[in-house]
């Protein structure tokens, strides 16, 4: 019963962590991240994960920095925090600054 429940409550920790840009937590590793994006503007370490950032100029389209933790041991891509960049319309530029 213990062993029914460890096994629950992991599977629902692991549904958690969402796909994106076709990287899919769990599943893809460091090196699809590299393959897709390029090399990291950042390579770190944070409670024990290697974590790949892209900010600057090798920021994602659409962020203005996306970071992937990845396990160390197993390559794994554990989770992705995406920082969305700012939408800025015609309206609210022609207002601060004229047409």
């Amino acid at each position: 019963m213990r062993m029914a429940f460890l096994t629950a409550l992991l599977a629902a920790t692991a549904a958690l962590a969402k796909p994106w840009n076709g990287i899919d937590p769990g599943t893809s590793h460091r090196e699809d991240v590299v393959k897709k994006f390029g090399p990291p503007s950042k390579v770190t370490t944070m409670d024990g994960k290697e974590v790949l950032a892209y900010f600057q100029k090798e920021a994602i389209k659409g962020t203005t920095q996306a970071q992937f933790k990845v396990d160390p041991s197993s390559k794994l891509v554990e989770r992705i925090d995406i920082f969305p960049a700012p939408v800025i319309d015609k309206e609210a530029i022609e207002g601060s600054y004229g047409p």
